[in-house]
């Protein structure tokens, strides 16, 4: 029998991420705000980060605390001896090279399912909850239905969060990544979880997952507000970027451009090749410098808002995304949310909805050479792209109100 909404009414929907900052966190947030909008739903998001309060009652966000101190562990923290799980863990990353982005381990020292808001939801949906969530002991504790978005591979992985950085670091870490994929997979042997992936690309990886193969999958890639992007003129967004010629300009943004998974090394390495054609560069997340004199360089340190960076967005002719491996990026959704072409590598999410030469450009494998051919093609216009278009194209895949939709009827499915 089909349910409806109205026969459940309100579905509770308790939203579990470790923060609501980051590209996940921001994913999760955007979400839970398209929820929030829709009827018979009652929708709850818990996090790790104080927030003010007018917020948290606006919005329905509730903080998690770590578990208190015992008695014991502060008889030891006193004598210099901290049994808690992260210090625990720390010791096994202490003196080791650190050749990847971030490692999460199974353990932690909060308990989410001991809130209320889990222990009384119809639904709980996970999101990125690394260094949150304490797999054996709320995966024991929780008996409804499971929803997790996956943002990347850690949650059917071991320690790491993508292969490249697993790959490099097997001389340091084999053992600890096998001992925490068995305790994630005695975790989730009896749960009941559905898999939500973001591209075809990470349903692949995770349906051929030991610790999550085993549940169904769906692909619902995320969604974004309409009314936070609106198409601004060109011109205007450049004067405001402090580019005064025609010349072409070329965006990249990343949290940190030393990230080697981002392939920021791959955009550097080709830019130094293109001596040929003035054009500019605008850089969000560091300063460039050493390339030839016929690119102008234009970097902002601090962006402290959507709208300021889709001014960024909105003067640039083309958006590169050279990342190694990536899932469905935040800033590939907001480029064609702004009418702004993406040029990226043909790997991750990116090969499912980079369409050449429409929205555009995939070049195929990790080297600046396929880079460098892609941006030479660009700036000698090859291609022309229509801005409206591109922005049609986001509405139509991307929008707010269609994710929401998605989701209930996974939902509603499920229950």
């Amino acid at each position: 029998m089909k349910i409806s909404l109205t026969n459940i009414s309100p579905l509770k929907i308790s939203t579990v991420c470790t923060s609501v900052t980051g590209g996940a966190g921001i994913a999760a947030l955007r979400l839970h705000k398209g929820l929030l909008k829709k009827q018979g739903l009652d929708p709850y998001l818990l996090q790790q980060q104080k927030i003010p309060v007018a917020d948290a009652n606006r919005l329905n966000i509730g903080q998690v605390l770590p578990l208190p101190l015992s008695i014991k562990e502060k008889l030891l923290m006193k004598a210099g001896m901290d049994t808690r799980v992260k210090t625990k863990n720390l010791k096994i990353i202490a003196g080791k090279p650190k050749d990847y982005e971030i490692i999460s381990f199974p353990e932690s020292s909060y308990r989410i399912e001991k809130e209320d808001k889990i222990k009384t939801a119809d639904i709980i949906h996970l999101h990125w909850v690394a260094n949150f969530l304490n797999y054996p002991t709320f995966f024991k504790n929780i008996h409804q239905p499971v929803v997790w978005t996956l943002h990347d591979m850690n949650p059917f992985m071991g320690l790491f969060h993508y292969e490249g950085d697993r790959d490099r670091n097997q001389n340091f870490f084999s053992a600890f990544e096998k001992k925490a994929i068995e305790i994630k997979k005695s975790a989730v042997r009896s749960a009941n979880i559905h898999v939500v992936c973001l591209s075809e690309w990470l349903m692949q990886k995770s349906k051929s997952s030991e610790i999550l193969g085993k549940f169904p999958h769906y692909l619902i890639p995320n969604g974004m507000n309409q009314e936070d992007h609106t198409l601004m003129d060109r011109s205007v967004a450049r004067e405001k970027a402090g580019i005064v010629n025609d010349h072409p300009a070329i965006l990249f943004v990343a949290q940190n451009l030393q990230n080697y998974r981002k392939g920021f090394d791959i955009f550097y390495d080709a830019l130094l090749q293109l001596k040929e054609t003035p054009f500019h560069v605008i850089a969000v997340g560091g300063e460039i410098a050493g390339l030839p004199e016929n690119i102008s360089v234009h970097s902002f340190k601090d962006i402290t808002s959507q709208q300021e960076l889709n001014v960024l967005y909105a003067a640039a002719d083309l958006f590169v995304l050279p990342s190694r491996e990536d899932n469905l990026p935040n800033v590939m959704l907001e480029s064609f949310a702004n009418g702004t072409p993406v040029l990226s590598l043909d790997t991750g999410g990116m090969k499912d909805w980079v369409v050449e030469g429409e929205n555009g450009i995939l070049v195929p494998g990790f080297e600046s050479g396929s880079l460098l051919q892609g941006i030479r093609n660009f700036v000698a216009g090859k291609y022309t792209f229509n801005r409206e278009a591109i922005m049609s194209f986001f509405y139509k895949e991307f929008n707010e109100d269609l994710q929401a939709d998605r989701y209930i009827e996974l939902y509603k499915s499920i229950l």
